[in-house]
């Protein structure tokens, strides 16, 4: 697919693609403008990290407990080798830590930090041929000039071309807004961002996650495979729900149309219910069949159904589509029946300090009810916060002040077309400036997974690479 608009020559040689962000998504974008140009276009990667191509989801953050929510089998950074990822697990996986990827099939779930070694090996790979570049510093303004876009570094640089992608990755969950007279939330006995590579050791004493989906999975099975802790673990979020077990259903033909969307968010989820009921149906290959259409679907929603959906059916449907792994859950039940962890239903009421070391929480209980428990520290597991307006970044403090940017209806992430192009705040598609992953939650919806990412990377890719390859062989 040729651009919408056209990308003006660059004035530096050889600075055709600027990608902000060395996360996962960062580094799908970069490998797929690599192969798509047959190595002609070296994108730039801006990134503070060393190395980039782990970012928060696949890095030191990650526990040996911690297990990719997607198979092996689907992982792979390129879906022109579905099985890449899979070959090189059963090659390295002894050697660093995880002997039992020797032995692994497609449909395993592997530890998440297996993964990042993976997807740092391939980085490297690239930057070691220099096929791709990166600049170790953090972008801190974007302005356009004439048909070029000017991105500020931390580092007192600055880079210009005619195309930048923005993949910026996740950002840290929002506190709920409790009575907080002492300052718990805001203090050290809280840990407002879960994935903090700098946070403190926690203490051996009772844990509160907030929230109780996958990030509180990932932090229970942390804290329950601590021998040397001993304390309790507690999680409460509105509904008290936690991700239901993967299982093993194929996926299911998806059986909706767009008019069921367009309907609205009733006449979608009456479907959705209809077809789980269908006879041979299991629910898992209903939901999962609906991967392929699951944007579609959303794009068809009028605005105020999908305000409504997130108000009333998000948790719903992210308790059945983003399973745990079998194991996960198993590890879950023992710890839950062995009283290491309790999951809440309710909300935080109030927070009062206990001391230096402790924190009283009060929890509303869904019930009507009433409980308080002295913890040690709590932890944010609420999910990341993609409001834009809300974003610490200074380069998107920048674009919102000056029009560049904007959220979109819900809230979400960015105002955006369906292929990522970027709308600026008066709601028009801007040439050359695309978003990548989560920040397109709003007008994809589903759009964090390594599979969804790989889809976006690659078309993006394919739809670039006519021009970028034009404009680094010009003199």
């Amino acid at each position: 697919m040729q651009p919408r608009h056209p990308l003006v020559p660059p004035p530096v040689p050889g600075v055709a693609l600027v990608i902000v962000g060395g996360g996962a998504a960062g580094c799908l974008a970069a490998l797929a403008v690599v192969r798509q140009t047959g190595g002609r276009v070296r994108p730039v990667v801006v990134d503070p990290a060393a190395q980039p191509g782990e970012g928060v989801a696949y890095g030191l953050g990650c526990d040996r407990h911690h297990l990719l929510n997607v198979p092996a089998g689907g992982m792979s950074l390129t879906s022109a080798q579905p099985e890449d990822f899979l070959a090189w697990a059963r090659a390295h996986g002894a050697r660093l830590g995880w002997p039992e990827a020797a032995e692994a099939v497609a449909g395993d779930y592997l530890p998440r930090r297996l993964y990042g070694a993976y997807v740092r090996q391939r980085v490297q790979e690239a930057l070691a041929a220099g096929a791709i570049c990166h600049r170790r510093t953090v972008a801190t303004a974007l302005r356009r000039c004439g048909g070029l876009w000017r991105v500020s570094l931390g580092d007192g640089g600055e880079l210009v071309a005619p195309a930048v992608v923005l993949a910026l990755g996740n950002q840290p969950p929002r506190m709920p807004v409790v009575d907080d007279p002492d300052g718990v939330l805001t203090g050290p006995l809280c840990r407002r961002d879960p994935w903090d590579p700098q946070a403190p050791p926690l203490p051996d004493g009772p844990v509160l996650l907030v929230g109780s989906g996958l990030s509180m999975v990932d932090w229970a099975l942390r804290l329950g495979g601590d021998s040397t802790r001993g304390a309790p673990v507690h999680a409460v979020s509105r509904r008290g729900l936690l991700p239901h077990r993967r299982g093993t259903a194929r996926p299911a033909p998806a059986l909706f149309t767009p008019d069921d969307a367009a309907a609205g968010l009733v006449t979608l989820m009456r479907r959705l219910k209809e077809a789980c009921r269908a006879e041979g149906a299991d629910w898992r290959a209903v939901i999962d069949g609906l991967r392929p259409v699951t944007a579609d679907l959303w794009a068809r929603l009028p605005t105020a159904e999908r305000r409504r959906f997130l108000r009333h059916a998000e948790t719903l449907w992210n308790v059945h589509r983003h399973r745990m792994p079998d194991a996960s859950a198993d590890a879950i039940d023992l710890l839950r029946q062995a009283g290491l962890l309790s999951v809440h239903a309710g909300r935080i009421a109030a927070v009062r300090r206990l001391g230096d070391a402790r924190a009283a929480v009060t929890l509303a209980l869904r019930d009507g009810g009433e409980a308080t428990l002295a913890v040690a520290a709590i932890i944010n597991c609420t999910g990341a916060d993609g409001h834009p307006a809300r974003m610490a970044s200074p380069l998107v403090r920048q674009c919102l002040a000056d029009g560049l940017l904007a959220a979109d209806a819900c809230g979400l992430g960015f105002a955006a077309e369906a292929d990522g192009t970027l709308h600026d705040g008066g709601g028009q598609p801007q040439a050359g400036l695309f978003g990548l992953g989560v920040m397109l939650r709003g007008t994809l919806y589903e759009c964090t997974a390594v599979p969804d990412l790989r889809a976006q990377a690659e078309t993006l890719a394919e739809r670039l690479a006519p021009a970028l390859t034009t404009l680094e062989a010009l003199p």
